[in-house]
C-alpha cells in the first residue's frame, strides 16, 4: 500500500499531526434532549479528542459546534463518530473519547490546518519517536 494514507484501527499511526488545545465545544447526541457542553483537548484535521466522564459508545454518531480562538469561518457544525473511547482515565491517558469527523468541508479541513500550524506546542508524538529523536540528538 505504499503512497496511500492507510492505517488499520488500533494500530496506533495518525493520519494527521494533532495538536493540543483547549477549546469548549458543544455536543448533540441521540437521546439527548439538549446539546451538552464538552472541552476538546486534542485536534486534527480528521478529528478531536473530548474530555468526558461519559464517553459515548464506539460508532454513534454526535454533532460538534465550535468556534475556536482564530477561526475565520464562523461557527464550525460537523458531524463525527465516536471511534475510540477511555471510560477510565490513567496517567498520561485522559478520560473521554475519540471522534472522528465524518462530513468536513475542504475549506473547514484547511481552517483547521491554519489553526494548528499557529498553535506554539510540538505535535504529540508516541515515546518510541521521542526516544529516538533523543538518542539521535
Amino acid at each position: 500500500m505504499r503512497g496511500f494514507a492507510y492505517a488499520q484501527q488500533g494500530s496506533g499511526i495518525r493520519l494527521s499531526d494533532r495538536r493540543h488545545v483547549d477549546i469548549v465545544c458543544e455536543v448533540v447526541a441521540p437521546g439527548w434532549d439538549v446539546p451538552i457542553r464538552h472541552r476538546c483537548t486534542d485536534l486534527s484535521t480528521r478529528g478531536m479528542w473530548l474530555h468526558t466522564s461519559f464517553p459515548l459508545g464506539v460508532g454513534e454518531v454526535v454533532v460538534i459546534c465550535m468556534e475556536p480562538r482564530g477561526w475565520r469561518l464562523g461557527e464550525l457544525m460537523v458531524f463525527a463518530r465516536v471511534e475510540r473511547r477511555a471510560p477510565h482515565g490513567g496517567p498520561g491517558r485522559p478520560r473521554g473519547m475519540g471522534l472522528g469527523f465524518l462530513d468536513l468541508r475542504g475549506y473547514e479541513r484547511e481552517e483547521i490546518a491554519r489553526l494548528l500550524r499557529r498553535e506554539v506546542g510540538p505535535p504529540k508524538m508516541h515515546w518510541d519517536e521521542l526516544a529516538a529523536r533523543l538518542v539521535a540528538a
